[in-house]
């Protein structure tokens, strides 16, 4: 399989309508870790949320394409030594094995492009077991579990988050080998370049 991964674009309409049809879909924002209540109705959330996804200093807000088309979203946060991740595969690609190679490439990207990250660290809802099996099978560990991190609008209560990180020398377990063997990375020269800016920034006194 091909992907081949670029940088979102808030005023793009074919970018704001492919991360509306994922961010209203409640399972895509669950299995993200992405809370819009804020306080405000649903819509004013949503709009609010694709129309700030802008490139920054230490952001990337990075579209994966496959052949079918636009088939993910993932915002990358760097401070050198560490990632964060924050975000997923389409809604209608929901486990499939396209949705666990989008998954497994967007780890190689950091990886490889950003050579100062040595460890990427993710939050995943605690009851969410396939997407926990599937952090662990490609090398993360579990690190602590936040008790009612996390606000489930629809069921007025707040869920527990389970904190995983992973070091650059764990990402190679059998899985993810086997995932990488069967994609090819191309990533556009303005993300390679976005992330290059973000790996070379000084770390701040506070190291955060």
């Amino acid at each position: 399989m091909h992907i081949a991964v670029d940088l979102y674009d808030a005023e793009n309409p074919k970018h704001q309508d492919f991360l509306r049809d994922c961010v209203y879909d409640e399972s895509w924002r669950l299995m993200c870790g992405i809370p819009l209540n804020q306080g405000l109705p649903l819509f004013l959330s949503v709009e609010q949320f694709i129309l700030t996804r802008r490139q920054g200093a230490r952001s990337a807000h990075v579209l994966g394409r496959i052949r079918q088309g636009l088939a993910g979203f993932v915002s990358i946060h760097i401070d050198p030594p560490f990632a964060r991740l924050v975000g997923g595969a389409a809604p209608c690609l929901r486990g499939s094995m396209a949705a666990t190679l989008l998954y497994a490439n967007t780890l190689r990207l950091v990886f490889l492009h950003a050579p100062s990250v040595s460890k990427i660290l993710i939050k995943t809802l605690a009851f969410n077991q396939p997407m926990r099996r599937l952090n662990e099978a490609l090398g993360f560990k579990l690190e602590g579990i936040g008790r009612s991190e996390f606000y489930l609008s629809s069921q007025q209560a707040f869920c527990d988050l389970c904190r995983y990180g992973m070091f650059r020398e764990e990402f190679h377990t059998p899985l993810s080998d086997r995932l990488l063997t069967k994609t090819d990375l191309a990533a556009s020269p303005a993300l390679e370049t976005q992330l290059a800016r973000m790996d070379s920034r000084p770390c701040p006194e506070n190291g955060k």
